[in-house]
């Protein structure tokens, strides 16, 4: 089965090979998600093919939460705590200046 994935051309060069390596045709167009999936929507339209929305679709959310369960069955112990740059901000209120 032939993909073509469309996404802006911000898209981090790892993302753009993950796909052609695994066979996909990517087109990167746009700035934005916005303008990738007005794109997109066109080569629908031009070309005649099926949209899979990346994240809004009920397979994908199922597709997502089957390989959670998989996860937590391969890992029955609950994970390791780790840090990340998002879980290290300071979210607490601001000292006021002195």
């Amino acid at each position: 089965m032939a993909a073509t994935i469309v996404m802006p051309r911000t898209t981090s060069g790892i993302k753009v090979r993950a796909v052609r390596a695994l066979g996909g045709t990517a087109v990167l167009f746009g700035d934005s998600y916005n303008e990738a999936y007005a794109h997109a929507m066109g080569l629908v339209a031009e070309l005649g093919l099926t949209f899979v929305h990346p994240f809004d679709d009920p397979q994908v959310f199922a597709g997502q939460g089957t390989i959670g369960m998989e996860i937590l069955r391969q890992h029955p112990e609950p994970p390791t705590p780790s840090l990340s740059p998002w879980a290290a901000v300071d979210s607490s209120p601001a000292s006021p200046p002195m």
